[in-house]
């Protein structure tokens, strides 16, 4: 075994404590994982896994150096492993880890990947378990889902009441933010999408988020989540589907000063009043969500189609 090849590879991904001298209880925990940006040693579904299973074996020793209690929330903003080869094992063992230690993860960033359906289930299971104020944003485009597979990401977002969330913004402010599910240019066939201009593709979007959110928006009605159906607003959208205009700068957190109004990104939906102390909705953006190209029934690879075994 080539020793310094593994040794760099181990460094590029793996997981570390952080905490501020000055502040100690101001903590966390750093992925140091990146974006393979279609270059250098793209990590498997393997190698995932196995580090995902080390992080959750590693998570007890990490509460301790950082002077946590075994059900304090362990703080993560980030785990960026998009344009590599992960697949629904690694996921499941991610997802695993992350609800096992009680982590509150703010974005996980896996598009270009190789995750099915079976991935999609495992997320929206951290969607629905993960401490609040829960995930601020998935990034999963041009992978393999299903529309039912990003069916179950919306109905888990729906069902956690972690959201619209209250994130803090820059200048002591919060705002409420819906989460920021990107899940556009799925590499399977859409029918009721794919080979459309994309004028027609929006229409039919927002069709089948329209048809999603009734049915959605009447389980919550029954369990009190939401008022009445008559009492629900004129312009009451469960879902959101912006354009394109994001609040982060590239790939990190750091936060942008808002666009004009009519304009939806990651901090700040234009349907949610600047002034409103509490507003149960929108609970999801899906930005670009309209944009499924692909033209043929392709077969996702192995590694994203656990969803056909187990």
């Amino acid at each position: 075994r080539d020793t310094s090849a593994w040794q760099a590879a181990v460094e590029m991904f793996e997981f570390k404590v952080w905490q501020d001298e000055e502040n100690p209880e101001r903590c966390g925990l750093e992925c140091t994982a990146q974006n393979s940006a279609g270059a250098g040693r793209k990590v498997g579904d393997a190698e995932a896994v196995r580090r995902f299973q080390e992080l959750k074996d590693s998570l007890p020793r990490y509460r301790v150096h950082l002077s946590l209690q075994p059900t304090a929330i362990l703080y993560m903003a980030e785990i960026n492993l998009a344009n590599h080869e992960l697949g629904d094992r690694a996921v499941r063992a991610l997802v695993e880890a992350l609800l096992a230690g009680t982590v509150l993860l703010n974005v996980l960033e896996l598009y270009k990947n190789r995750l099915g359906d079976a991935s999609a289930q495992a997320l929206a299971c951290l969607l629905e378990r993960s401490p609040k104020p829960g995930v601020h944003g998935f990034h999963l485009s041009h992978n393999y889902f299903s529309p039912l597979g990003v069916g179950l990401l919306l109905a888990a977002a729906t069902r956690s009441g972690h959201y619209p969330a209250w994130r803090k913004v820059g200048g002591g402010k919060y705002r409420l933010c819906p989460l920021w599910l990107r899940v556009e240019q799925q590499l399977l066939k859409w029918e009721a999408l794919s080979g459309a201009k994309e004028g027609e593709q929006i229409r039919r979007a927002e069709l089948l988020l329209a048809e999603k959110s009734k049915t959605l928006t009447k389980r919550c009605q029954a369990n009190g989540q939401f008022l009445p159906p008559e009492s629900l607003p004129a312009d009451f959208k469960l879902f959101c589907m912006p354009g394109g205009h994001e609040g982060f700068a590239g790939n990190s957190e750091e936060y942008q000063a808002p666009r004009p109004p009519q304009y939806c990104h990651k901090w700040s939906c234009v349907h949610i009043s600047s002034h409103a102390e509490e507003q149960k909705w929108p609970i999801v953006h899906l930005p670009y969500f309209w944009s499924q190209r692909a033209f043929h029934n392709t077969e996702p690879p192995e590694a994203g189609s656990l969803h056909k075994s187990d």
